[in-house]
């Protein structure tokens, strides 16, 4: 109770600047926010205030190079601890997995790492329910693999999970062509799935290795899997007996 209390008046702070005291412009956008908010949630922007803007008595941070409907949602989420990964009419995000991808990697930025949990999440739940929408899905791992580094593994483990398992249709010529192009575009990409298959034909478990489309069963062992589904962006296996579960969430 307390906590949906203090939820429900942190959004109505948001929505009035009456004990504001800084202004984030991104775009056309201006956000009259609260320091002790912002720095409770991103070390980034506590260092900034503490810091730069602390000596120079500045009140005001531009952050255009940033994408403006990320910015908005991220600025939500200071207040709500939650966002929506609907897209809006018209909007350049055009799907919940476009939008996750930009959230994460503004989170990201700002080292809001709860932030970055909650895209991940959206993101692989969104991945799971666009079997029908391969373009989107294809348009996501493209824009995965441009905005965040190797080393990031979080949505493009993702990616590669969810390319193996074929939880999108690439059957029609044009999703085909789309999917050829991004493996051609993508040269991290591909390696990561030729590792991932290389994993899978060996019986390997290799970090976070995976089974992967029931096909493969029998080429990795785990033919004997009763149950095999995609359920908030992770796989879940079920044998009929203890063996190991080579798709680690962990």
């Amino acid at each position: 109770m307390e906590s949906a209390k203090f939820r429900t008046v942190a959004q109505s702070l948001l929505k009035d600047s009456a004990f504001a005291d800084f202004v984030i412009k991104c775009g056309e956008k201006e956000y009259r926010v609260h320091r002790f908010i912002l720095s409770c949630h991103s070390d980034c922007f506590k260092k900034c205030f503490e810091g730069e803007f602390k000596e120079s008595g500045s009140k005001v941070i531009e952050i255009m190079e940033d994408d403006t409907e990320a910015v908005d949602l991220i600025i939500g989420y200071f207040y709500a601890f939650d966002y929506s990964d609907e897209p809006k009419p018209d909007a350049k995000l055009g799907s919940p997995m476009l939008i996750n991808t930009a959230v994460y990697a503004v989170a990201d930025k700002y080292d809001v790492s709860d932030l970055k949990t909650l895209a991940m999440k959206k993101f692989g739940v969104a991945v799971g329910k666009a079997k029908e929408r391969a373009q989107d899905t294809l348009t996501a791992i493209n824009t995965v693999y441009e905005t965040t580094p190797p080393s990031d593994r979080g949505l493009r483990d993702i990616c590669v999970d969810s390319w193996m398992l074929g939880t999108y249709d690439v059957g029609t010529p044009e999703t085909k062509e789309h999917a050829l192009r991004v493996l051609q575009d993508l040269p991290q990409f591909a390696a990561d799935i030729t590792v991932k298959v290389a994993e899978l034909s060996q019986g390997l478990r290799v970090g976070r290795a995976c089974t992967c489309h029931p096909q493969w069963f029998n080429t990795i062992s785990v033919h004997d899997a009763v149950k095999h589904e995609w359920v908030d962006g992770r796989v879940h296996i079920e044998y009929p007996y203890d063996v190991p579960q080579f798709w680690s969430t962990k």
